[in-house]
This record gives C-alpha cells, sequence and structure tokens, in this order.
C-alpha cells in the first residue's frame, strides 16, 4: 500500500503533505512508514515520522516527532494476542527548550487485557533532577481504578509574549486515588521558589510566593480541602477552607448539587496594590485590604457572603491629574448581592461618598449613589475643577446609565495663549479622531457652575456663571444644551483692558459645536473724539462662531474705518497723521486675526521653524498695505512664505533662493507678480 496527500483539511486539522508506506507479506510480517509535514491544528505546528516493523502479533514502533525548538523520540514494541494490547515503552527522549531535555528512566508498559487498562511504573526526569511518575489501573465494567502521580522539582517556566509575564519556580506535587465504585483521594502540592513577574506601564514587578501549600482529602461523603498562600515582603496572604459531603464515584462524576461550606481569609499588603495593573491608573503603594468570605449553597449555584474591607488606599489617574487618597471601602455580601456600605475618598480639599449593590445574579445588575463636596476631579494645566456630585450610577454587564447634578465649587479654565494661528476647518487630526466611549453608556447630568468659575487664558479674565444639561445614548457623542456667561470680565492687550459687555457661550448640541457671543470693548475719553458732543468711543473685539473655529471682527461705536478701530484699540487716538505707528497697527492686526486661528497650534509654529510676522504689500502705506506671513526655510537656501492683506483681499506668495554668499533671487506671485534680485551684506 503507497499514499499520498496534499492539503488535507479536517474537521480544523490540516496536513500539508502525507506519505504512506506498507507491505504485509504472507507471513504477517509488517513493514510500515508513515511521513506528515505540516500537521496543524489549533494553532500548533508540528512533523511526523513513525515506523513499524515485524510480526503482527510483535512488531518494533518508532515515533519522532518535531516542533519550533522541541524534539520528542519514542521507540518501543507493539504486541497483540487474543483480546489484549500492550505497547513496551523501551527509549522515550524530548530535547526542547522551553520544556527542558527529559528522558524514560526505565521501560514502562502500557496495556489493555481483558477490559482492564493498565500502566506500569513510568519515570521521567531532566537533566537538573526534576521527575515526573505515573501509574495506575483501571477497569471500566467493574468502576475500579488504583492510579498514582507524582511530581518532584518539576520546574516552573511559562512566558506570555503578549502580555510580558512570566511565571518561574518549582512544584512538588502528590496525587493517589483508590476506586470502588467511589473513590478514595489524598493529595498534596507545595509550590517552591517561585515568581510571578511582569511589567506595567514599562515598570518591572516581581511577586515571590514565600508558600503556598495545600492538602486534599476525598473520601466517600466528605470532601476535604485546605490551602496556605503567603506572599512576601508584605504583599499578602490567603488561607482556604473547604467542606462538602459529596462523593467522587466512577465514571469520574460528583453530584453537583452536594453541600458546600468554605472560607476565604485574605490580608492584602500596599504593594500588591501598587502592582495591580488597572489601565493607567497608578495605584499608590499604601494601604491594605482584608476578606472574610464564606461560601455556601451546592457545587452548582455557590452563594457568597462576608465581608471584605479596603483601608488608605490611593491612586492617580494621569489623564486628570487626579491624586486620589484616603479610599475606604466595605463590601458585604449574603449570597444574592454585594452590598457597598461604605465608600469614601478624598482629593484636594473635598471629599466623595458613596453606597451601592451589585447583584450577584445572571446579569450583575447593579446600583451607585455618590454624593460629595469640593472634590478635586479635574487638576490639569488647562483646566481645575473642585465638585459637589449627587450622582446615581445603575447598569449591568451591558449597560451603565448615569444621573444626577453636578455643582463646581471651584473652577479654573486656564487654556493656552490665543498667539498663534489655527488651521482651518478641514484638518483633521488623527490622534484627536473622537472615539466612541461605548455602545451601551448613557447619561444625564445637570452641571451648575458655582460662584467661583473662572477663565483665565493669557489676557483675558472673567468669571462664569450658567448650567448645562449633559445627555448622552447608547454611547453616542454627548449633547450639551445651556449656556455660560462671561461676567466681570476683561481682556487685556497692548497695555490696555477691554471690558467684556457681552459673553456668552451656547451649547445646543455637541460641546465643540457651541455658539460664541463675546463683545469686548475699550471706552476712550478723548476730544479727538469722532463724535461731534465729544462722547466717548467704544473700539473692540467681537467673537462670533463657535468654539472649533470661531469668528474675529473689529467692532467700534460709532461706526469707523477698521484701521482707526485698531487705532483707538492700540493708541487711544485714530490713525489719521499716524504713519509712524503703522509698524505698531500691523502687528496690532497681525495678533487680532490670527486670535481665531489659535488655540490647535499654540506656540508650535515657533517651535517647528515657521516665521509669523506682518510685511508690506507693494506700494501701499499703513495697514491699506499691512499683511499677516507665514514663512519658511524649505533648505537653507530656499525660503517660502505666503501672505494674507490685513484689511483686504490680497493674497501673495514669495519663493526666495540664495544663489551665492551675495545674491538672492525672488519671486513673488498673487496680486501681483514679479520678481526681484537682491545683493546681500552680511555684517
Amino acid at each position: 500500500i503507497q499514499g499520498t496527500g496534499q492539503g488535507l483539511a479536517y474537521r480544523g486539522v490540516k496536513i500539508n503533505t502525507l506519505k504512506t508506506q506498507a507491505e504485509l507479506r504472507a507471513t504477517n510480517a509488517l513493514q510500515a512508514t508513515i511521513q506528515v509535514k505540516g500537521l496543524a491544528y489549533a494553532g500548533h505546528r508540528i512533523d511526523l515520522q513513525a515506523h513499524a516493523q515485524g510480526p503482527l502479533t510483535r512488531f518494533t514502533l518508532g515515533l519522532d516527532a518535531q516542533w519550533p525548538q522541541s524534539r520528542l523520540s519514542v521507540a518501543g514494541l507493539v504486541s497483540h494476542q487474543t483480546d489484549m494490547w500492550g505497547l513496551q515503552l523501551g527509549k522515550a527522549t524530548l530535547t526542547s527548550t522551553p520544556l527542558g531535555n527529559w528522558q524514560l528512566l526505565h521501560p514502562a508498559t502500557l496495556q489493555w487485557d481483558n477490559g482492564t487498562g493498565s500502566l506500569s511504573k513510568m519515570a521521567f526526569a531532566d537533566t537538573f533532577g526534576a521527575r515526573i511518575t505515573a501509574k495506575g489501573r483501571y477497569t471500566p465494567a467493574m468502576n475500579q481504578a488504583d492510579l498514582g502521580f507524582d511530581l518532584q522539582s518539576l520546574p516552573l517556566d511559562f512566558h506570555t509574549q503578549t502580555e510580558g509575564a512570566s511565571l518561574h519556580g518549582f512544584l512538588n506535587a502528590h496525587l493517589q486515588a483508590q476506586c470502588h465504585g467511589v473513590c478514595h483521594v489524598e493529595g498534596h502540592w507545595d509550590f517552591q521558589k517561585t515568581e510571578l513577574q511582569w511589567r506595567q506601564a514599562g515598570t518591572p514587578h516581581t511577586l515571590s510566593l514565600q508558600a503556598f501549600t495545600g492538602q486534599l482529602h476525598w473520601l466517600p461523603k466528605d470532601l476535604s480541602l485546605a490551602a496556605d498562600l503567603g506572599l512576601a515582603n508584605d504583599w499578602g496572604n490567603a488561607q482556604v477552607t473547604l467542606h462538602s459531603p459529596a462523593t467522587l464515584a466512577l465514571p469520574w462524576h460528583w453530584d453537583t448539587n452536594a453541600p458546600l461550606q468554605g472560607v476565604i481569609k485574605a490580608h492584602l499588603g500596599a504593594p500588591l496594590f501598587a502592582a495591580i495593573p488597572i489601565g493607567s491608573l497608578r495605584i499608590q503603594p499604601q494601604g491594605q485590604g482584608t476578606i472574610d468570605a464564606q461560601v455556601l449553597g451546592s457545587w452548582a449555584h455557590p452563594q457568597w457572603t462576608g465581608t471584605a474591607q479596603l483601608q488608605g488606599l490611593g491612586f492617580f489617574v494621569p489623564q486628570a491629574g487626579l491624586d486620589v487618597h484616603g479610599v475606604d471601602a466595605r463590601f458585604v455580601g449574603d449570597g444574592k448581592e454585594l452590598r457597598i456600605s461604605q465608600l469614601q475618598a478624598s482629593s484636594g480639599s473635598g471629599q466623595i461618598s458613596g453606597t451601592g449593590i451589585v447583584e450577584l445574579q445572571q446579569a450583575n445588575d447593579f446600583t451607585l449613589h455618590v454624593t460629595g463636596k469640593n472634590f478635586t476631579a479635574l487638576n490639569l494645566p488647562q483646566v481645575e475643577a473642585a465638585v459637589s456630585p449627587d450622582l446615581s450610577i445603575s447598569g449591568n454587564r451591558n449597560k451603565i446609565n448615569i444621573q444626577g447634578n453636578i455643582h463646581t465649587n471651584r473652577l479654573r479654565i486656564l487654556g493656552t495663549d490665543f498667539s498663534g494661528p489655527k488651521p482651518s476647518s478641514d484638518v483633521v487630526f488623527v490622534k484627536n479622531v473622537h472615539k466612541s466611549s461605548g455602545h451601551a453608556l448613557g447619561v444625564n447630568v445637570h452641571v451648575t457652575l458655582g460662584n467661583d468659575a473662572r477663565v483665565v487664558i493669557s489676557g483675558l479674565r472673567a468669571r462664569l456663571v450658567g448650567s448645562l444639561a449633559v445627555e448622552m445614548h447608547d454611547g453616542q457623542s454627548p449633547q450639551v444644551d445651556g449656556t455660560l456667561r462671561m461676567v466681570d470680565g476683561h481682556y487685556a492687550i497692548y497695555g490696555h483692558t477691554l471690558t467684556f459687555q457681552r459673553g456668552f457661550i451656547l451649547f445646543r448640541g455637541a460641546a465643540n459645536q457651541a455658539n460664541l457671543d463675546v463683545l469686548a470693548v475699550r471706552t476712550i475719553k478723548s476730544s479727538s473724539s469722532f463724535a461731534v458732543d465729544n462722547t466717548p468711543v467704544e473700539a473692540g473685539v467681537q467673537v462670533t462662531g463657535t468654539l472649533q473655529v470661531p469668528q474675529v471682527a473689529l467692532y467700534s461705536k460709532p461706526s469707523m474705518s477698521q484701521t482707526d478701530i485698531l487705532s483707538y484699540l492700540v493708541l487711544g487716538t485714530p490713525s489719521s497723521g499716524l504713519t509712524s505707528q503703522d509698524a505698531l497697527l500691523s502687528a496690532a492686526a497681525g495678533t487680532l486675526f490670527s486670535a481665531s486661528r489659535a488655540a490647535v497650534f499654540g506656540d508650535s509654529l515657533s517651535s517647528s521653524g515657521i516665521d509669523v510676522g506682518v510685511s508690506s504689500n507693494g506700494n501701499a502705506t499703513g495697514l491699506a498695505g499691512a499683511m499677516v506671513t507665514l514663512g519658511h526655510y524649505l533648505t537653507p537656501d530656499l525660503y517660502l512664505s505666503v501672505g494674507q492683506s490685513v484689511l483686504g483681499n490680497g493674497t501673495v506668495a514669495r519663493l526666495r533662493y540664495r544663489i551665492s554668499r551675495h545674491i538672492e533671487l525672488q519671486t513673488e506671485s498673487g496680486t501681483q507678480n514679479g520678481a526681484n534680485i537682491f545683493y546681500r551684506i552680511d555684517f
């Protein structure tokens, strides 16, 4: 018989190539080989080669298997008689980088004889003295079994590439079972020199097992389990005891409705909390925890009761600059629900507290009520906030709903400087693209501002009043409704103060689409006023548009040219006859008209080598020819700049190339076209 195959697959098992060759002679002598390459299942791949030779009643068998960094070789003798099969292993070796080097210490026999399976004592040892020993006998028809299994200094060396975690140590274990219908099982285990290592936020952590031992006694109608865990360096400890009148019977089953009674006592130390990976939270090495729990009910439906308590915990939330300390919590379980009878935490000079219930059945419904006063919820360079929440949080594993009120005791919107340009509205920053907060998050929260809510951005100083209603359905973008008003505010620019006559931020939908209605003016009392009756002149800035794309325009009362408005803003007098102040007015125009483009770029333009300034356009003088320009060296000798007229529609693009040390060529395109040659002298 000869056979070949390629690209075989059946129920998740795949084989790249298969070759078989077998010959059975008239004397019942067998000679066969089989080669399998690329046998793959569940992400594992192995190559196999087997050969058999001799009479069907007694032939030799060899097997060689290879997979990444490992190889297994087995040689034995197969015997067959009526109602009897036997395999006598004479040699077995495993050479593996991750598993170590193992070999069979002495021949062992695996046999099936008249309905009874048996394994003589089989012992494997590695090069460092570890040993695995197994033996047993099983008669299914009579429900009888006698099994023994021993591990001696078994090395534990497991590593996960994705999580960067590893487990190292040694395990000693013994298990003995005798069954005559029902079973009597005895066992114990002991971990030695065992460490769990992992990395969290780039920091390595090591958890050392000082002791982890256990004993198992399973008699008919009497199961007893005890385990003791001790962690080094004050990480904590735990003790577990378990009792049940369950009976283990062949074929390997027990009554899952048998009563269950267990006790878990644990002490959790501060280093353990600091090493627990919880997202981006930085748990501080402080505080402690205790668990005193009981498990009742049955194996099929266990019921957890008891208490757990946390004291003095602390953590830091980088995204909010939030330093939370003094976290205390008490949990009480009665088998059906887990009650949070005490929850409190401090941040800044304030505190929050709460109570809640978590159902321990099926969907795990939960409710949590949180209240507080003057709790620091944000502490960022741009925003500082201390709040008094009154929130109700409910949900289950599929959805979360948050509703209630938040009152700000203190709010500071510090922001960034308004100077510098901002990209147009069609520019999308990939890292800032909104990510859904979850398909099942619902929010209905009313936010009110207290008496200490202020905005302080560059020269802007104002107090904020108002309230907002925030709603979110099924994890969609939040919708905001309400009005924030700036009162007692002013804007300082060029040594002068602009007073807010009105300042509204109107929310009617997405937060970044809030509408602006701001008017800041400077009042000038001067005999040079345009008014015949010498009434004061008001010159200022009006801001409309949205938070994302604000629009800035000049304002005056009475009406006048934009040149005169700028002159009043900067100099307190009209521009007539002030040609010597053109440069100052041009700079003021550049700052005012770039204000609506400032929030995104900030100071990044200058740090990236982009020059921002005001230049002259053509032969016009004063503001009529002023242009706001952006420029950048493409190479050390090639400079590109673009400009936009402050008061007109003129645009210009200039390209200047340095031909030699003293000669530069400049071309200009836009409202006017031209070319120039410059002779440059550096001194």
